[in-house]
């Protein structure tokens, strides 16, 4: 973290490798994500804005991430106690859905998102709508 002379905030962040261990008894990957041994970081992000003391928004002039390849290690006893940790429910909601749900689900949808916008113009309406025409393939 460091600020400038002329104004600037920067945020630099570096992470060399990642390893996440596998603590599930009896599985066979031992190691659940890791980086690759590469010479460069296997993260880096880097931030800079400008200050602005009379502005509540903050604005980025610049912003990089950079994020190289992980390794992930899953077996099937793993996969199923993270979605039995994540999904508290066994049963998946697939299982419950009928066919009324999603006619009525559909049709509020189609009512509240299909009206047109009263702020934009009608060229801007028929240019969202039309946006494919004309197109040669």
């Amino acid at each position: 973290i460091a600020q400038s002379r002329e104004g600037f905030h920067e945020l630099e962040a570096k992470l060399a490798r990642l390893q996440v261990d596998n603590f599930i008894f009896d599985t066979n990957h031992r190691v659940l994500l890791s980086s690759k041994l590469n010479e460069e970081e296997f993260l880096h992000m880097t931030l800079v804005r400008r200050l602005q003391d009379d502005e509540a928004t903050m604005v980025l002039s610049y912003a990089a991430f950079k994020l190289l390849d992980l390794d992930i290690s899953l077996d099937r006893k793993t996969a199923e106690t993270i979605s039995r940790f994540l999904h508290p429910l066994h049963r998946s909601r697939e299982d419950n859905i009928n066919e009324e749900w999603i006619a009525v689900l559909t049709s509020k949808l189609s009512a509240r998102y299909s009206r047109v916008r009263v702020k934009a113009s009608h060229e801007i309406e028929k240019m969202a709508y039309t946006a494919n025409t004309g197109r040669i393939y």
